[in-house]
C-alpha cells in the first residue's frame, strides 16, 4: 500500500505531465508573430469583375420575358443583358471588404504573422482553392468567388440592403450547407472583432496570434474551401420566389421593374418608385 506522500507525488507528476501535454497540443493554435498592438490590413477599391463571370441563364430568360411582355409594338427589342446589369447585382454574403481582410492576413508581413506559421500557410492554400477564376489575382478571385455570391435586385431596390455589413438572411433557395460554411467565417471574424476603419481593417495581434484567433479563422476558411472543392457551384441564380415586395408581400415581378421614357423601355435607369421596395423573403414567411 502506497503512503499518502507517495500518492501526492504521483498526482503531482500526473498533473505536470498533463500540463506539458496540454501546452504541446495547444501550441499549434498559437500563430507565430507579434502578440501586442494591432495588425493593419489595407482595404483597396473593389476589383473589377472577371470577364468569366456572367449572369445566369435563368435571370436573363426571366428578364427577356418581362421586357417582351412590356415592350410597345413595333419598338426595338431592348437589350436584356444591359437591363439586368442596371437592375440586378451579385450580392456578397461575406462583404468584399472582409474578403480583402482575409487576403491581407494571408499576405501579412512576417513581423506580424510569421511566413512559416502553419495557420498562415493553411489560410493561403484555402484562399487559392476558393478564388475564381483560378488564374485570377488572389484579391480579385476572392472578392468574386461564386460560392459567396447570389443574384438579386440592386441595393437601390432593396429595403434590406446590408451595405458593407454581412447578409443576415439566407435566400430561401440558397443551399443550407453552403450558407453555414460562409456564415461560419462571418461569425469567427465577428468574434475576433475585425474593425473596419474605412481604408483598413485592424485586428488585435494578441487575439489573433497569442489567443488562437488565426487558428479558428483558418479552420473556418479551410472548411469553406473544402465545400467549394466538393461543390464547385456557380453564383447562386436569381429566383423570384426568394424575394418579396415589402408592400404587397407577393413575389417580385420583373415586369414591375420595367421603366419607360418617351414610350420606350429604358435599360440604363431604375424605376424610382421601386426604391427600397423589395427584400429577401424571411424563413418564417410562407
Amino acid at each position: 500500500m502506497k503512503s499518502a506522500s507517495g500518492n501526492r507525488t504521483v498526482r503531482v507528476l500526473q498533473q505536470c505531465m498533463f500540463a506539458v501535454f496540454f501546452l504541446l497540443a495547444s501550441q499549434s493554435s498559437f500563430a507565430a508573430g507579434k502578440t501586442s498592438g494591432l495588425i493593419h490590413l489595407p482595404i483597396e477599391g473593389r476589383p473589377q469583375i472577371p470577364t468569366a463571370i456572367n449572369w445566369s441563364t435563368e435571370l436573363l430568360n426571366a428578364a427577356n420575358a418581362a421586357l417582351a411582355a412590356k415592350n410597345p409594338s413595333a419598338a426595338a427589342v431592348p437589350n436584356g443583358t444591359v437591363w439586368v446589369g442596371t437592375n440586378f447585382s451579385r450580392h456578397h454574403v461575406i462583404p468584399q471588404q472582409y474578403l480583402q481582410a482575409l487576403v491581407g492576413l494571408s499576405q501579412a508581413a512576417d513581423s506580424d504573422i510569421a511566413d512559416t506559421d502553419a495557420n498562415k500557410l493553411a489560410l493561403q492554400g484555402a484562399l487559392r482553392k476558393i478564388r475564381y477564376p483560378s488564374a485570377a489575382p488572389l484579391l480579385t478571385g476572392m472578392v468574386w468567388a461564386p460560392v459567396n455570391l447570389f443574384e438579386g435586385p440592386v441595393g437601390f431596390l432593396r429595403s434590406d440592403e446590408p451595405g458593407n455589413d454581412f447578409e443576415l438572411n439566407k435566400p430561401r433557395s440558397f443551399d443550407e450547407k453552403r450558407w453555414n460554411a460562409l456564415r461560419n467565417v462571418v461569425d469567427v471574424m465577428t468574434v475576433l472583432e475585425f474593425s473596419n476603419q474605412g481604408t483598413e481593417f485592424t485586428v488585435s495581434a494578441q487575439t489573433l496570434n497569442a489567443k488562437g484567433g488565426l487558428a479558428k479563422l483558418t479552420a473556418a476558411v479551410v472548411e469553406l474551401a473544402k465545400y467549394t472543392q466538393e461543390n464547385p457551384v456557380p453564383i447562386h441564380r436569381f429566383a423570384n420566389t426568394d424575394w418579396v415586395d415589402g408592400r404587397s408581400l407577393s413575389a417580385i415581378n420583373l415586369q414591375d421593374l420595367v421603366g419607360f421614357s418617351s414610350s420606350l423601355i429604358v435599360t440604363d435607369s431604375l424605376v424610382a418608385s421601386k426604391k427600397n421596395a423589395y427584400r429577401l423573403k424571411l424563413k418564417t414567411e410562407r
